[in-house]
């Protein structure tokens, strides 16, 4: 099996792990934005779109952010930042293979 990286960030690698095996009971525990533990002021943001090459956040002054992926090839994405950055309804950017791009907002925001 292929593990997820990054516990420096305070992922529950578990959970993750049976979100991308579509195991999970409660997504919306994972996805979307939401404080990370012991930092306030800050927000973590995952999305998961499978078959996206890259994914970008799209912030309050309208730049996008690169999100990083946590498995290469699983379509799970996390960004995590200043909560001041981040819209209430923020936007995702997503990349294909192909190079074609596609936003949107992000469904567990």
């Amino acid at each position: 099996m292929n593990h997820l990286p990054g516990s420096e960030h305070g992922d529950d690698h578990a959970a993750l792990e049976r979100l991308l095996q579509g195991r999970h009971h409660a997504p919306f525990d994972l996805l979307g934005a939401h404080e990370p533990g012991a930092a306030p002021g800050r927000r973590r943001v995952r999305v998961l779109r499978p078959g996206a090459a890259s994914a970008a956040i799209v912030l309050a002054d309208g730049h996008a952010a690169p999100m990083v992926e946590l498995r290469p090839g699983s379509g799970l994405f996390r960004w995590e930042g200043p909560a001041e950055l981040l819209p209430v309804h923020h936007r995702i950017r997503w990349f294909e293979a192909d190079g074609s791009a596609e936003e949107d907002l992000d469904p567990y925001g």
